[in-house]
C-alpha cells in the first residue's frame, strides 16, 4: 500500500531520510510464473520480515501463509500472484534492473 505524502514527510523526519520503503504488488500471474519472477531476483532477497535496510521480497502464499487453504488466503487478498516487496537503500536503477529482468524472466512484462 502506497502512503500519503503526509506519511512519508513524518516518516522521513523520523528516520532523517533514511527511508525505505514497503509495499504490495500484485504481480497477475499464476503460482508457476511468480515462484519464477521471485527466483529470478538477484538483488531482493527472499525474507519472511521485510524489516531490514535491504531489499526484500515475500511471497505470501508460499510463505507466511503457506498453512492457510488457498479459499481462505484469497477472501483476504492474499493470492498466488501477490508478492511483497520492501525497497532498500541501493541504487534504484539496480532495483528497477533487477525487477525488469525477473519480469521478464518469468515470462511476464517488463517494466519498460
Amino acid at each position: 500500500e502506497v502512503l500519503g505524502a503526509a506519511d512519508v514527510a513524518i516518516a522521513e523526519r523520523l528516520v532523517e531520510g533514511a527511508l525505505a520503503s514497503c509495499t504490495r504488488a500484485a504481480a497477475l500471474a499464476d503460482l508457476e510464473a511468480t515462484t519464477a519472477f521471485v527466483s529470478g531476483l538477484s538483488i531482493f532477497a527472499l525474507a519472511e520480515s521485510l524489516g531490514g535496510i535491504e531489499s526484500l521480497v515475500d511471497h505470501p502464499a508460499s510463505m507466511t501463509h503457506a498453512s492457510i487453504p488457498r479459499p481462505e488466503r484469497e477472501k483476504v487478498g492474499i493470492y498466488d500472484g501477490l508478492v511483497r516487496l520492501s525497497v532498500g537503500i541501493e541504487h534504484i536503477d539496480d532495483l528497477l534492473g533487477d525487477l525488469d529482468g525477473a519480469l521478464r524472466g518469468a515470462g511476464l512484462a517488463g517494466l519498460a
